[in-house]
C-alpha cells in the first residue's frame, strides 16, 4: 500500500493511529450510553456490522469489483475503531454484571479478576488472530482474507440474534430454571 498510493512513512504511522485514536475517543461514550439506556446487545451488534463494512471497505472484498480507494480505507479505518470500541466496552460491561447476577460482591478482587480474564482473552485473540490472518493473506491474499473475517461476523450476528429469539435473557433463566445462585 505504501508504493501503490506513495505514502511517507508518517501518514502510513497516522493511518494505523486512525483506528486506535477513534477507539479511545469513543470508548468514553459507549459506557455513558450503556449506562443510560442499558443496550449493550444493541451496541454489540451495531459493532460487528460496523466490522463487517469495515472489512469489506479495506480489502476491498473481491465481491466488490473494486481497487483499493486511500479514502474509503481512512474511512473504514475510523469505523473499525469505532466498532472496537462498541465490542470491547459492552462486553465488559456484560462480565461484570453477569458475575454480579451470580451474587458475587462488588469489590477489587471481582473486578480484578474479570478484567484479567478479559485481558487474558483479548491477548489470545491479539495473538491467534493474526497468526491465522497471515497465513490467510498468504495462502489467498489479503482481500479475501478480510472478506472472510466479514463472513465470520455475518455468521457471528445470525448466531447471537438466533440465541436471542430462542431463549432470550439466557443467562437469568437458566439459573431461575436450575435454582444456581452462588
Amino acid at each position: 500500500m505504501i508504493l501503490q498510493f506513495k505514502l511517507t512513512p508518517t501518514i502510513v504511522g497516522l493511518m494505523f493511529l486512525l483506528s486506535g485514536g477513534v477507539y479511545t475517543i469513543t470508548a468514553p461514550f459507549w459506557s455513558i450510553i450503556i449506562e443510560k439506556f442499558n443496550c449493550s446487545k444493541a451496541i454489540i451488534i451495531f459493532g460487528i456490522m460496523a466490522v463487517i463494512f469495515s472489512m469489506i471497505i479495506i480489502g476491498p472484498s473481491p465481491v466488490l469489483n473494486s481497487k483499493k480507494n486511500l479514502g474509503w480505507i481512512e474511512i473504514a479505518l475510523g469505523v473499525l475503531g469505532l466498532a472496537g470500541s462498541a465490542l470491547y466496552i459492552p462486553t465488559f460491561q456484560m462480565s461484570i454484571n453477569a458475575i454480579r447476577e451470580y451474587g458475587y460482591d462488588e469489590s477489587f478482587q471481582t473486578y480484578g479478576s474479570i478484567s484479567g480474564l478479559f485481558q487474558s482473552a483479548y491477548s489470545f485473540g491479539s495473538f491467534i488472530g493474526p497468526t491465522i490472518g497471515g497465513l490467510c493473506v498468504h495462502w489467498i491474499g489479503f482481500p479475501w482474507t478480510t472478506t472472510i473475517i466479514a463472513l465470520l461476523n455475518v455468521i457471528a450476528i445470525f448466531t447471537i440474534l438466533f440465541f436471542y429469539a430462542a431463549f432470550g435473557e439466557i443467562s437469568s433463566f437458566n439459573r431461575q430454571k436450575s435454582g444456581h445462585n452462588h
